[in-house]
């Protein structure tokens, strides 16, 4: 009985590498985030400014003060309505497999488009950081 020993599965920092599950458990702790991060800084940097009372006068004085609160502004609004998007997609995939009839419906396949579009998250993700860096380069350039 001459057996062959069996080759372990490959672990990975990441868990059992041949289950989806992991990675996706991965992106969806990054995705979380990366998402806090860009709320608490499109949130953060304007409090910053707003209070340093030289920095307020500075900026509430430039021109440019209506592009940076715009800036900061529209990069909050679009991770919250990625985030509301996001939510209310997974609700009705959820009825779906809950309530299988749902499966019919435009709005199951509509959100089941949206959830496949990974392109529509990185669009929304790299709107709110080119939103908070031009905001905040401006208001460097202002500030120094």
């Amino acid at each position: 009985m001459n057996s062959k020993p069996q080759p372990q599965q490959t672990k990975t920092y990441l868990g059992d590498a041949a289950k989806g599950e992991d990675f996706f458990k991965c992106y969806s702790d990054y995705a979380k985030a990366l998402r806090t991060w860009f709320i608490a800084y499109g949130l953060g940097m304007p409090i910053l400014f707003m209070s340093n009372s030289f920095a307020l006068r500075k900026i509430s004085l430039s021109p440019d003060a209506p592009f940076i609160v715009w800036c900061f502004l529209i990069g909050v609004l679009t991770q919250v309505t990625q985030a509301l998007l996001y939510k209310n997609t997974m609700r009705y995939l959820y009825k779906g497999e809950v309530i299988p009839k749902i499966k019919d419906k435009l709005r199951y396949k509509i959100s089941h488009l949206i959830l496949e579009f990974y392109w529509l998250e990185a669009t929304i993700d790299v709107i709110t950081a080119a939103c908070f860096i031009l905001a905040t380069l401006k208001a460097i350039t202002i500030l120094l």
